[in-house]
């Protein structure tokens, strides 16, 4: 029997990986924070992947003033990796 299953949570996506259920791509700071990091390989992609990142808030609300420093801090370092 085919069972698929997905898990939302960076803190619970090895657990099933650690008990040999599958696998998973994830950035390697999710792998390094994981618990049982020993229970887990690390296999380097042979071509490097890259996704966007997107900023994103709520519609039709204003953005809060204490938050705009970030995204000018966000906007700014992406900018530098060209």
């Amino acid at each position: 029997m085919r069972t698929r299953t997905s898990v939302n949570q960076i803190g619970q996506i090895l657990t099933p990986v650690a008990e040999g259920l599958g696998f998973a791509i994830l950035p390697r700071s999710g792998v390094n924070a994981f618990a049982r990091r020993g229970d887990v390989s690390i296999v380097d992609l042979t071509f490097k992947h890259h996704h966007e990142l997107w900023l994103t808030f709520r519609r039709g609300r204003d953005k809060f003033a204490r938050i705009a420093s970030v995204i000018a801090w966000i906007e700014k370092n992406v900018r530098a990796l060209g």
